[in-house]
């Protein structure tokens, strides 16, 4: 996924090209449904994404806590229904978002979509609305806005790894094993800075 995509995708890959120089690696950043399409189509080995648990055999990396993001600067009218920034559909984002609305009641307009993540945080950081998504490597210049704004908790949701049960090549194993061992431990830095007294982007408040 994009939230990864500029962090520790290249730490993991730089040291999987180390151990194996002579290993070409192909990889894609894209949204859930176009790498798991990929990866049935066999153009792809590996698979890491957002899960809500329908893919039977992916490997759980992580939970993390789906939160509303907005802007710092903006804020929209309560008497107004929530202006929504979401990926296009499928998203389980944009499901779990509009189904915690829809059950708490609370009315909702869609006001910016976008096939990228970089899209969605721009729309935020102009006030045109807010998004359901996790905090990992969340800009600065954006906060958690659900309690401020009295809005639904939202679901937890699973980082995974997928491969179809496929056998995997030696090398394809190896790249499997360094992403299993290293977007863990990144993900423990990210709880660590998201305790009480860390950036404020980083916290419900």
């Amino acid at each position: 996924p994009s939230d990864f995509a500029e962090t520790w995708l290249p730490a993991a890959l730089g040291q999987f090209k180390r151990a194996h120089p002579l290993i070409r690696v192909e990889a894609s950043v894209d949204r859930n449904t176009v790498l798991i399409e990929r990866l049935e189509k066999g153009r792809l080995d590996l698979a890491m994404f957002f899960s809500d648990g329908q893919h039977q055999g992916a490997e759980r990396l992580a939970t993390l806590p789906m939160v509303w993001i907005g802007s710092a600067e903006h804020a929209w009218d309560p008497a107004e229904p929530v202006p929504l920034v979401l990926f296009e559909a499928p998203c389980v984002f944009r499901k779990a978002g509009i189904a915690a609305l829809d059950a708490a009641g609370i009315p909702w307009r869609i006001a910016f979509t976008s096939p990228s993540l970089a899209g969605l945080w721009a729309a935020v950081e102009a006030g045109l609305g807010i998004s359901p998504r996790t905090t990992a490597h969340l800009p600065d210049w954006l906060k958690v806005v659900g309690k401020a704004c009295k809005l639904p908790k939202l679901p937890s949701i699973d980082l995974s790894l997928y491969d179809l049960g496929r056998p995997l090549m030696p090398a394809a194993m190896r790249l499997k094993e360094i992403l299993t061992d290293t977007i863990p431990a990144g993900l423990s830095e990210f709880r660590r800075a998201s305790r009480p007294g860390a950036s404020a982007a980083l916290r419900d408040r």
